[in-house]
């Protein structure tokens, strides 16, 4: 990502954007393919990036390192009797596991926690 919007970044890096660093600050539509085992986001070359044919990318920025994240959101469905998970502390983040289709967005399969400075997520029980 960072060879593809060094402009942007830059401006956004010396402070010179109206964005601040936990906004979005723009858009690319491409899929999601698995490269050495690990998702990444490939663009493709749609003219409007706000009516993608895919999926849409959100760049963003939620500290020191630039991230992408899906636009559209991922429908996951629980049990009404299960804790709500959104419900987080600071240092947490909601991933979610999902198969990666060749077209169309990720099918969600379970929810976990991963902590800052952490790498492992802890698998949610949403019985």
């Amino acid at each position: 990502m960072e060879s593809k919007f060094a402009d942007e970044l830059r401006v956004l890096d010396n402070g010179q954007s109206r964005f601040n660093r936990f906004s979005g600050f723009g858009r690319e539509c491409g899929s999601i393919e698995l490269m050495d085992g690990a998702p990444v986001a490939v663009f493709d070359d749609s003219p409007a990036s706000w009516s993608c044919d895919n999926l849409a990318f959100e760049r963003w920025r939620p500290g020191p390192e630039y991230r992408l994240r899906l636009a559209e959101p991922i429908l996951f469905f629980i049990s009404d009797t299960a804790k709500d998970p959104t419900g987080l502390n600071r240092d947490q983040e909601l991933w979610v596991l999902a198969t990666i289709p060749r077209k169309g967005p990720p099918r969600p399969i379970a929810l976990g926690i991963k902590k800052a400075g952490e790498q492992d997520i802890r698998p949610l029980a949403l019985d």
